[in-house]
């Protein structure tokens, strides 16, 4: 294990670790987010750094939409994002679904199929949100002058 954790120096992987920790559980994390990549990239016969890349480009996003008060108004106005908040926006969009999952099972089986859905673009709760803030940030891209 430790030969392939040495593979895995990849800033996505890295976030993704940092964010499933929980109370400085640093090997639990990582048991954890390798059994979900090795079990998405045997199933998807995809390497373990193809299934990273694959959930980033189907989750990455340029804008996110903020509430913005101007005069005692709130407007939804829409934001160019940078890349840093972009991978933060991208994994809490998976642990939110993953978090909001209802079915009876591990979190390891939750996240490995919510991650093997973003790999093959099937319908997932990840990629709704995804397509709700981009289609928020559409239809409000008449609030832009508000940003500043």
């Amino acid at each position: 294990m430790k030969t392939k954790s040495k593979s895995f120096n990849n800033l996505f992987y890295s976030k993704f670790l940092g964010v499933l920790l929980k109370k400085g559980k640093k090997t639990k994390a990582k048991k954890i987010l390798d059994t979900v990549l090795l079990k998405v990239s045997k199933s998807t016969k995809l390497s373990i750094h193809l299934v990273l890349y694959r959930v980033f480009f189907n989750l990455n996003t340029f804008v996110e939409v903020r509430r913005v008060r101007v005069k005692r108004r709130s407007f939804l106005v829409p934001f160019n994002v940078s890349f840093s908040r972009r991978i933060s926006l991208m994994l809490k969009w998976i642990l939110l679904t993953v978090r909001n999952d209802s079915r009876r099972t591990s979190t390891i089986n939750k996240l490995s199929i919510e991650i093997f859905k973003i790999v093959k673009n099937l319908p997932c709760n990840s990629i709704k949100l995804k397509k709700l803030n981009d289609s928020q940030a559409f239809s409000n891209k008449a609030n832009i002058h508000f940003r500043w």
